[in-house]
């Protein structure tokens, strides 16, 4: 009885471990998120103004830096390989600049930050995601 119980703990265990995902493994891609916006950018909008994202895409270029307090670093987003007409725009704070300095060109990133949709698709205060 005692070797079935530690049996049945072990097997929880071990189904709880494989089934926990990281905020990485568990990203949106921006392609998708490119996807549902070109076939309803309203739906789009609806389903996810003002909520934060986590979001993985191929950066392109390096992000531009914020040059003081006050300004916004930006960096684009893309699907590697796939449909350019989606860029996703990552917007970030001074304070966090130190983060996205270590981004290069063609590197796979994840983000997460609030959606926005004013003059083009963004996140604001984005932050990134490393786990």
């Amino acid at each position: 009885m005692k070797n079935y119980i530690l049996m049945t703990m072990f097997i929880v265990a071990l189904m709880a471990c494989s089934t926990t995902k990281t905020k990485t493994e568990s990203a949106m891609p921006v392609g998708a998120l490119g996807d549902e916006y070109k076939q309803s950018k309203e739906a789009t909008k609806s389903k996810y103004s003002g909520k934060t994202l986590t979001v993985k895409g191929w950066v392109g270029s390096a992000p531009i830096m914020p040059k003081g307090p006050s300004e916004t670093g930006y960096l684009s987003l893309a699907q590697k390989g796939g449909d350019m007409m989606f860029i996703l725009s990552c917007q970030f704070n001074d304070a966090d600049k130190a983060a996205f300095a270590k981004i290069t060109a063609d590197q796979i990133v994840t983000v997460t930050g609030t959606f926005e949709d004013d003059m083009s698709v963004a996140l604001k205060s984005c932050k990134v995601v490393t786990d």
